[in-house]
């Protein structure tokens, strides 16, 4: 039985437990969950820690804080790219080069788990699943999360992960529930943090619930002497954009995404349809061509343009894809055709999607914003009223101003609020530009590893074009072009009462 340190209405639970903390945005879930997995915890444990969103050293920092007594075992899987690590060896870190490789993300975790067992229990926190989801769809987290709970099940280990409920659907918080014991949501009430446990027996009511306060991710600095990492670099100061409009952006990005173009097709009409349907969730396009000659045949090539990016036989790359979809067991290691091992997962395409899909995708801005506690975040919302009358973004815009982040808002002044912290500056525009487009821009506080934008444009009510990015010469050059167009624009609309 694992203690839960009275955090749970329940005063353990049992071995092989898989518990899922869902709940809006920076409402201490977080802190909830590494105080879970620090309850009771034994020298002899092993606690392997997988971050989508935060360095190695703060993760490391933040479970070593939540632990009464010596520190079990720590590993780290990655998956967000260290900010101040060199090129070292460190035996208890795996790296991933993105969220979206789940494979690697499982196999590294059983890994750690092998490598760091000293006898005692093994203990594992994700954070978080909406990273993932934003990442790899709706399917793909939801196996994973199936095949986490099973490996910690035969482990009799503990497992915690945690969830945004304000930017997962209803639907896939639901299907989630079905592969966890026990779902403790989360909200921000009156006097503090409320939480209501459903499944392990425990009382079907919301409790009140003091979180273990958190550590900043800068409890132990990191030696400025020490080596920087290619993705922990200086963000780059912006040497003038090139571009004139949003929209002449979103149309250059959707130019430079990949064509994956297959040459001398022999391979049967199922496989390519297969393919087809694969890349088209990844927004690419896929192509037929005949060269009139016997080779290349049945092959697959990704590129941009002219410029060969790689290239794989159709019947390797079905096999990927097959590997990538398959209802099997994402903690088993595997390598891709090199057509899959090329795709850039930096940059991604919005064409015709929903707010829902959006919201999943800003959110995972605003959290990294949050997370570093400094730097500039830009927010265009349309309408200054979009941010002003959803009690979402105004709770978003204000824990992230509280953390230390300057925050930009920007609006048609269909209302100019009053700002709800000191850190947050309100920026009234009438230009059509504003009111088309949905953006965000972080500039990481001078790391690349933090930085991020999201730029897509209303199509038609509610339906959106354009994309969202974690490269950061691209958000740079968003950045950069918010600031020198609408950085100090100002306007005059009807004072919202706050």
């Amino acid at each position: 039985m694992f203690d839960t340190g009275g955090l749970l209405p329940v005063d353990a639970v049992p071995d092989g437990t898989t518990l899922l903390v869902a709940g809006p945005p920076m409402a201490g879930k977080r802190s909830l969950a590494l105080g879970l997995l620090a309850a009771g915890a034994d020298p002899a444990d092993a606690a392997v820690l997988v971050s989508t969103d935060s360095s190695s050293a703060a993760i490391r920092a933040e479970y070593e804080h939540a632990v009464d007594g010596p520190t079990p075992s720590i590993g780290v899987v990655d998956c967000a790219g260290d900010a101040y690590e060199g090129d070292a060896v460190d035996p208890t870190t795996r790296r991933v080069a993105s969220p979206a490789d789940l494979g690697a993300v499982g196999a590294a975790t059983t890994e750690l788990l092998d490598d760091l067992d000293g006898g005692g229990t093994d203990r594992v926190g994700l954070f978080s699943l909406t990273t993932l989801s934003v990442r790899n769809g709706d399917e793909a987290p939801i196996r994973f999360v199936h095949a986490l709970a099973r490996a910690v099940d035969e482990r009799g280990g503990l497992a915690v992960l945690t969830a945004h409920s304000d930017t997962l659907e209803r639907r896939q918080i639901e299907r989630l529930r079905a592969f966890v014991d026990g779902t403790l949501f989360v909200r921000r009430g009156a006097d503090g943090i409320e939480a209501r446990l459903e499944g392990l027996d425990a009382p079907d009511e919301w409790y009140e619930l003091s979180v273990p306060a958190r550590v900043r991710a800068d409890v132990t600095p990191p030696d400025p002497d020490a080596p920087a990492t290619p993705t922990a670099a200086p963000a780059p100061a912006s040497a003038g954009v090139d571009f004139d409009a949003f929209a002449e952006l979103i149309e250059r990005v959707d130019g430079d995404r990949p064509t994956l173009t297959v040459v001398n097709r022999q391979s049967p009409d199922e496989r390519l349809e297969r393919i087809r349907a694969f890349f088209a969730d990844l927004d690419v396009d896929v192509r037929e061509t005949e060269t009139g000659t016997e080779r290349p045949r049945d092959v697959a090539m990704l590129h941009r343009g002219p410029s060969m990016m790689a290239a794989s036989s159709l019947s390797e790359l079905a096999g990927g894809v097959a590997a990538a979809t398959a209802e099997d067991d994402p903690f088993e290691q595997r390598s891709g055709p090199d057509v899959l091992e090329a795709l850039d997962e930096r940059v991604f395409g919005a064409r015709g999607v929903g707010r829902q899909l959006l919201i999943d995708a800003s959110t995972a801005i605003e959290m990294t914003a949050w997370q570093t506690g400094g730097g500039t975040l830009m927010v265009g919302f349309q309408e200054l009223s979009r941010y002003w009358e959803s009690p979402r973004s105004r709770r978003v815009v204000r824990r992230v101003a509280e953390s230390g982040v300057t925050v930009n808002v920007y609006g048609a002044p269909d209302v100019v609020p009053d700002p709800d912290h000191e850190n947050v500056t309100v920026r009234p525009d009438g230009s059509a530009e504003i009111a088309e487009t949905w953006f965000l821009a972080y500039d990481g506080d001078g790391r690349t590893d933090r930085t991020g934008a999201l730029v897509v444009r209303e199509t038609e009510p509610d339906e959106y074009h354009g994309f969202w990015t974690y490269e950061p010469s691209l958000a740079t050059d968003v950045f950069a072009y918010v600031d020198e167009t609408y950085g100090v624009t100002d306007g005059t609309g009807q004072q919202a009462t706050p």
